[in-house]
C-alpha cells in the first residue's frame, strides 16, 4: 500500500487536540478498562500531528498496576507536550508602557507624552473640530505642549499653565523642547557637564525655551532657544520631559 507523504505544515500540531484526545482516551479506559474502539490515539512524529486508528480488537487488562502506570505515563507525556508547544510559541507581548500610562487610541503612543508646537499661529479648540471655537492662539513655534488624549486627527493637549484644549495633529511636532519650569522661583543654573560641581555656563529664568537634544540619568542636554549656548540642565528644573524619562 502507497503512503502519501505529508509536510508537518499540512498537518500543525495542534496541542488541544491532543489533550482532548487524551481525555477521551483515559475516561473510557478508566470506566471500562479497555480503550474505546474509534479514538485510540497515535502521536505521528513523522507528520507532526495526532492521527487517529481505529481498531477492532479491545485490549483487556485486569492488573490495576499496570493500568495506574500507563495512566501516569500518559498525563506526563500531556503535560511535557503542552509545555514544550507553549515554549515553541510563546504568546505575544503587548507594548511595554511606562506606568499610568495608556495606549494613544490613534497612534498607539503612549498618552500622556509631550510633543512641541510647529506652527507660528496655532490655535486651540474647545473641541475635536474646526466647527468649534478657538479658546487660545498660540504664536511660539517651539514651545512644549502635553497631549493628554487622541481623537481622529484631534489632539487634547495641555500647556505648561494647565491650560487644555484641542489642536489639530499637523499643527504639532514630534520633536522634543522644554521650558524651565514656571514653578522655579530662581534663576536655574547651565552647566558645561551633567554634574552639579561642573562650570556655570548661564542661569536661566523660569520659562525660558530650549531644545531637547538628550536626557539620561536626571540630567538633559539642551539648546537654548534663539541663543548659541548649549549646556546641561537638571531633568527636574524642566517642563516638558517627565522625571526618569530617556531621551535619545
Amino acid at each position: 500500500m502507497m503512503r502519501t507523504t505529508r509536510s508537518s505544515n499540512d498537518c500543525p500540531l495542534d496541542t488541544s487536540v491532543v489533550l482532548n484526545s487524551l481525555v477521551s482516551f483515559l475516561g473510557s479506559y478508566l470506566l471500562t478498562g479497555t480503550p474505546p474502539l474509534s479514538t485510540n490515539p497515535r502521536f505521528d512524529s513523522s507528520l507532526g500531528c495526532v492521527r487517529i486508528r481505529q481498531h477492532s480488537m479491545r485490549a483487556k487488562h485486569s492488573d490495576h498496576r499496570g493500568r495506574w502506570k500507563i495512566l501516569l505515563s500518559i498525563c506526563l507525556f500531556a503535560i511535557a507536550l503542552s509545555c514544550a508547544a507553549t515554549i515553541a510559541n510563546p504568546l505575544p507581548k503587548a507594548p511595554a508602557l511606562p506606568m499610568g500610562w495608556k495606549k494613544g487610541r490613534e497612534t498607539g503612543l503612549p498618552i500622556p507624552r509631550f510633543v512641541s508646537l510647529k506652527a507660528r499661529n496655532a490655535r486651540m479648540r474647545v473641541g475635536p473640530s474646526f466647527d468649534y471655537a478657538a479658546k487660545w492662539v498660540y504664536v511660539a513655534p517651539g514651545l512644549p505642549m502635553e497631549i493628554i488624549e487622541e481623537y481622529g486627527n484631534w489632539r487634547q493637549v495641555r500647556d505648561c499653565d494647565g491650560i487644555s484644549g484641542w489642536m489639530h495633529r499637523s499643527l504639532l511636532s514630534r520633536q522634543r523642547t522644554a521650558m524651565i519650569g514656571p514653578w522655579e522661583k530662581t534663576d536655574i543654573p547651565l552647566y558645561s557637564s551633567a554634574n552639579s560641581r561642573s562650570q556655570v555656563k548661564a542661569r536661566l529664568e523660569a520659562r525660558v525655551r530650549m531644545s531637547i537634544k538628550s536626557c539620561r540619568n536626571q540630567w538633559c542636554f539642551v539648546a537654548v532657544h534663539n541663543q548659541s549656548t548649549s549646556g546641561y540642565v537638571e531633568q527636574s528644573d524642566l517642563w516638558g520631559v517627565y522625571p526618569a524619562e530617556l531621551v535619545n
